[in-house]
């Protein structure tokens, strides 16, 4: 595959919007307001090691694989909203857009007979995201 910067930065772009539509159990999207607090990407070294499965299980050990670039552009879009193309990009958007591509994907893996959102939060089956996550950071 070619590893031009555009490819990369798409492909990174695709694999932050997975790992931000991770839910909890009552729909929210905990990634979302991470990146926002965070300006880079997490050491997973300095994960708490208490909190070490439940941070693996929201995907955040794959952030500081994300390009910086792209990790960059979400976290300043979170804090200050922007206008692109006659759109409001906001921390609401993006919670909105996490939202409904999570439910989208609910639908199409539902209606495919491959449910992932049949266990326990976080939502879809974390271990396939992994391993979708994974694919596009390769």
């Amino acid at each position: 595959m070619a590893r031009r910067k555009h490819n990369v930065f798409v492909k990174h772009f695709a694999a932050m919007q997975l790992i931000l539509m991770m839910q909890d159990a009552d729909g929210s999207t905990p990634n979302v307001e991470y990146v926002k607090k965070h300006p880079t990407a997490p050491k997973v070294a300095r994960f708490p090691e208490a909190d070490k499965h439940e941070m693996l299980k929201y995907l955040l050990d794959f952030l500081p694989l994300v390009d910086p670039q792209v990790y960059k552009a979400f976290h300043v879009m979170l804090k200050r909203p922007r206008n692109v193309a006659g759109i409001s990009l906001s921390l609401a958007t993006v919670q909105q857009a996490s939202q409904f591509n999570a439910a989208m994907l609910q639908a199409i893996t539902d209606f495919s007979e491959m449910p992932m959102w049949a266990d326990d939060p976080p939502h879809g089956c974390y271990l396939i995201m992994r391993e979708v996550v994974c694919d596009l950071l390769a």
